[in-house]
């Protein structure tokens, strides 16, 4: 069973490498020209992992926390419009949604090992892509989702997803904040993706490269290894005001390698 993860895991990250050995083409100009009316919706950072990779499976730990108290998306929904106002001249639309609506994007299918795999479940919401379109007339919606990636840190067999600590020790020693997200822009016509791109500093190509880029940044051992129940208020508060800077550099460049120059 572990040669047969190992097998799926390494046809995985080829398809990402071979995915990533060309760069994202920007939209069409004329499709960037269409788009005036856009708003924005992130449900990256609903939750929090806590997840460490020992010398064997039977040491490994993972745990999860609900931060949606935190209100970490609507701190990135404005960084997000800042950035949009910036590079299209154009102030998105702010207009209210139901969460739940979108929420499903999070859900990965049963089997994502494949190379048709893009990290965020679209077609989950495609139904409420349109409607929320239909009811605030909007062009197209600039949403960030979860993703979930290999440990491009030390090449382990895990998994890192969405906002969390990830930790592994002995040999490979690794502690980080990390937020794992995809952007993608959907067309309010068809409800579907124009572009999707990972959240990155780096959009060049080259997968190492875009995943060294995303937003993380090391944090000491005795707080990734802390087991959540033991967080006191204050230390919840510098995680949360971490992780709510944590991506501010790496919008402006995703944003820009979806839009080009069709300012």
């Amino acid at each position: 069973m572990r040669n047969l993860i190992q097998i799926f895991f390494m046809v995985y990250l080829g398809s990402l490498l071979a995915g990533c050995a060309t760069p994202n083409e920007p939209i069409a100009h004329e499709t960037g020209q269409r788009i005036k009316r856009i708003a924005v919706v992130s449900v990256t950072a609903r939750v929090f992992t806590r997840q460490y990779t020992g010398v064997t499976m039977f040491g490994n730990e993972k745990e999860e926390k609900d931060i949606s108290i935190w209100k970490v998306d609507e701190k990135y929904e404005e960084q997000i419009a800042t950035e949009i106002e910036r590079i299209r001249g154009i102030s998105p639309i702010k207009a209210s949604y139901q969460v739940t609506d979108f929420l499903p994007v999070n859900k990965m299918p049963a089997i994502y090992i494949t190379s048709m795999y893009t990290g965020a479940n679209w077609d989950a919401i495609e139904s409420a892509t349109k409607a929320y379109c239909a009811n605030h007339a909007l062009d197209a919606i600039l949403l960030v989702a979860q993703t979930s990636v290999p440990d491009f840190f030390t090449e382990s067999n895990q998994f890192l997803g969405g906002a969390g600590f990830y930790v592994r020790g002995h040999i490979s020693r690794i502690s980080v904040m990390h937020l794992m997200s995809k952007l993608a822009l959907l067309d309010c016509i068809t409800g579907k993706p124009l572009a999707v791109r990972t959240l990155s500093r780096n959009q060049h190509p080259g997968y190492r490269n875009v995943m060294l880029s995303t937003p993380y940044m090391e944090v000491p051992d005795k707080i990734s290894r802390m087991p959540i129940s033991a967080w006191t208020p204050e230390l919840q508060e510098k995680i949360r005001a971490d992780l709510i800077l944590l991506p501010a550099q790496s919008w402006g460049e995703t944003i820009q390698s979806i839009f080009g120059s069709t300012k």
